[in-house]
């Protein structure tokens, strides 16, 4: 089994004050370059399939469903105006 990240195993204590990074600013401290294999391993929530289903939620969307929200976004836009115009009428 992999080990966890410290910032997923740490308390909330730990978490206030950043005492799990503890380890690897004392390793950073003491060698000049700290390589990739002395880092803690990464959350699996900073993993990038997850960062990018929470930050694109639009681009997951089945196409109907997307088709169904520009059709929306068109019917507000094209709204008319107090005077008969709608926002994309040019006279």
């Amino acid at each position: 089994m992999p080990e966890p990240n410290p910032e997923q195993s740490s308390s909330l204590f730990s978490l206030l004050i950043y005492s799990f990074l503890d380890p690897t600013i004392f390793r950073a401290y003491r060698i000049p370059h700290l390589s990739h294999d002395l880092l803690p391993p990464l959350a699996d929530y900073d993993y990038a399939k997850n960062l990018s289903k929470s930050s694109f939620p639009v681009c997951f969307l089945p196409s109907r469903m997307l088709h169904v929200s520009m059709n929306k976004i068109r019917s507000i836009l094209t709204r008319s105006s107090p005077k008969g115009k709608g926002i994309f009428s040019l006279v």
